[in-house]
């Protein structure tokens, strides 16, 4: 019996999942996540690169040499978007989160002067299709005008037929 020869496309596959595999544990160990981080590093890398290994034709130095290459380059470029990702955070914080609140903060006071414009209107200054001015204390008036209201916004309501 002689031994099959290595398939250079798995041999591809494998190298992808095998980077895949040291990105993603690298990265839920810098957000904290250990657990699924040594998960990861003690168990299906392991494997993958046990995988890869018999796949791939080259020799075993070579292999070593490829795996310790994209260590330190995963790495590198681990910690570049880590680092873009915390400047960009800062700029946010810095920047436009400031400017958001401003302009939320212009429009509420805004509304609120409108609402406080039309309130303070006299009574026979009110729009035209206004609700009319009801006490506060006047039950049966509020729901007179609330149910006016709600037929000028949505048209009459059905009248129930009992028999």
């Amino acid at each position: 019996m002689h031994d099959q020869m290595p398939d250079p496309k798995s041999s591809q596959v494998l190298w992808a999942q095998l980077v895949a595999d040291y990105r993603q544990a690298c990265l839920l160990r810098r957000d904290g996540r250990d657990e699924e981080s040594r998960g990861i590093f003690s168990v299906r890398l392991p494997q993958t690169i046990a995988l890869w290994s018999r796949e791939d034709s080259r020799p075993a130095a070579a292999k070593k040499a490829a795996l310790e290459s994209m260590f330190t380059s995963e790495q590198t470029s681990i910690d570049s978007w880590l680092f873009a990702h915390q400047a960009l955070t800062h700029r946010m914080v810095d920047t436009l989160i400031p400017v958001i609140r401003q302009q939320i903060g212009e429009e509420v006071r805004g509304a609120f002067a409108k609402q406080a414009n039309a309130q303070s209107e006299p009574h026979g200054a009110a729009h035209a299709g206004s609700a009319p001015r009801v006490q506060f204390d006047d039950i049966p008036g509020v729901i007179d005008t609330l149910l006016a209201q709600q037929a000028a916004d949505y048209g009459a309501r059905p009248t129930l037929a009992y028999s």
